[in-house]
Formats: C-alpha cells, sequence, structure tokens
C-alpha cells in the first residue's frame, strides 16, 4: 500500500509539474488585427502627378501636385495631363492659362520628343503680353517633361508648323525644352 501511494504522489506530482510547464510555456493565442480602414485597389493606385499653372497674383508659372489614379496614366499618359491643364487648377491661387475652347488634337512621342497637335483656338485665343503666352507654353513643357520619357516637345496647330505667338515673337518651328522654375 505503501507503493501505490508513492507511486500516486509520484503521478500527482508529474501532473502538476506538466501543467505547469504547460501552461507558463504557451503563448497567448495572437489578437486578431484589424485594420482601422479597409485598403482597397483603388488606393494602392494612386499617384502624385506635378502640373504647372500660372500664379493668379504674380502671373508666375508654379506647380500644382494632384493625386490621381495611375491607371490613367497607362494609355496616352501626355494627352491625359495636357487635358488636365486645359481643365485648369484645383487650386484658387492659380489659374488656367491654356486658352478658352483649346483642344489637344493629338500627342505622338518619338525617341524624347513630344509632339502635341492643337486646334486653332490654342493660337487664336490666347491672350496677353510676352510673359504670360511663355506662361503658356512652359505650363506645358514643364508638365509633360515631368515623364521621363519626353525631354522635348514639338507643338504644332492643327497638324501644321505654325508661327505660334508672331506677335510676341514665340514661333512653334523649334522643339521646346524644360524652363526651370523657381517654385
Amino acid at each position: 500500500m505503501k507503493r501505490i501511494m508513492i507511486l500516486v504522489v509520484i503521478m500527482i506530482t508529474m501532473i502538476a509539474i506538466f501543467t505547469y510547464l504547460v501552461v507558463v510555456n504557451s503563448e497567448p493565442a495572437p489578437k486578431e488585427l484589424v485594420p482601422e480602414a479597409e485598403i482597397q485597389d483603388k488606393d494602392l493606385r494612386n499617384t502624385i502627378i506635378t502640373l504647372y499653372f500660372e500664379n493668379s497674383e504674380n502671373g508666375e508659372v508654379q506647380t500644382e501636385a494632384r493625386l490621381i489614379d495611375s491607371k490613367d496614366l497607362l494609355n496616352d499618359p501626355y494627352s491625359y495631363l495636357v487635358n488636365l491643364l486645359i481643365e485648369g487648377p484645383k487650386n484658387a491661387g492659380l489659374r488656367k492659362n491654356i486658352p478658352e475652347g483649346t483642344k489637344l488634337n493629338s500627342s505622338t512621342l518619338i525617341g524624347e520628343c513630344l509632339t502635341l497637335d492643337f486646334s486653332k483656338e490654342f493660337i487664336d485665343n490666347a491672350k496677353g503680353d510676352a510673359l504670360q503666352k511663355s506662361n503658356i507654353i512652359y505650363s506645358i513643357i514643364n508638365t509633360v517633361t515631368e515623364l521621363k520619357e519626353v525631354s522635348r516637345v514639338k507643338i504644332l496647330v492643327d497638324g501644321e508648323e505654325s508661327n505660334g505667338f508672331e506677335d510676341v515673337g514665340i514661333g512653334f518651328k523649334d522643339e521646346f525644352v524644360r524652363k526651370n522654375i523657381n517654385t
């Protein structure tokens, strides 16, 4: 009987030690993490682009950052960016400087030169002095040259080379390159 008692005590001790080790060494179940807001595919595709518009107060060309769905840039990024310029800024301190009624007929990239073909309203409806007309050009040039593959821009009007803004000495015979602007 003494043996049975010793065996029972040993077994109870072993069970107690085993139970203690299981409880002490077991990790608590991981807590389920719940995101504050569901992240959707659209949110992952957002990108910031830089557009150039004229400042309403001082007439200088300044940047406007805009958050867009990067999918919008897949098919024809050049037309998409120029059409955003034609629509105008969202920032109240900036103003649209693309002439009213202007349409982009086409955009074609050959090498690093982007050719933009505008409707005749681009020339006919352009108002202002040399600085304002220069701002029209460089808001376009600086916006599209934000894309790495574009380093030069050729401007056509209704598919033809144009004399440009002759009244202020800005011709469209040559290609335009990016102009550094302090923003």
